[in-house]
């Protein structure tokens, strides 16, 4: 028990608690007791009118109509900003996207010739040693006279 006294947070300041009630009054209880009271007046005019001998039900069943639509349409207000907006962007995009794809096309192309380069001389003696051998191949076969006439 001692330890919970020892916890206990300081006294609030009057002023500010006296300043925070008024504003959670003004912005927050106000409001909302507006909302509730013309959402009432709306459900009492609603019972009121279909209560009386002539009733026009077809125009409260279009504005009940209106009410069911309404919350689908706010989502798919919602799901049309981020379509908007992905489309943007991908707009964008494409405007960037040219210019960095040059800039690495370029890359690669010297990357393409380092490596060509490298190839070429890592292969050029292995070419010379097989033209060369090819070569002396050629001129025995052309020396030599063909097997038949040898006798």
């Amino acid at each position: 028990m001692d330890r919970m006294n020892h916890r206990q947070l300081p006294e609030r300041n009057p002023q500010t608690h006296a300043q925070h009630r008024v504003e959670v009054f003004w912005q927050i209880l106000l409001p909302m007791l507006v909302g509730i009271l013309l959402l009432l007046a709306a459900v009492a005019a609603i019972v009121f009118s279909a209560l009386q001998p002539v009733t026009e039900l077809s125009r409260w069943a279009g504005v009940s109509l209106i009410w069911l639509i309404l919350p689908s349409l706010f989502f798919a207000l919602i799901l049309l900003v981020i379509l908007v907006g992905v489309g943007y962007g991908i707009t964008m995009l494409l405007r960037i996207t040219p210019r960095y794809a040059r800039v690495i096309q370029l890359y690669f192309e010297v990357a393409k010739n380092k490596a060509s380069q490298v190839t070429d001389l890592l292969t050029a003696p292995i070419i010379r040693i097989h033209t060369t051998m090819a070569a002396i191949h050629w001129i025995r076969k052309w020396r030599r006279p063909p097997a038949n006439e040898q006798g």
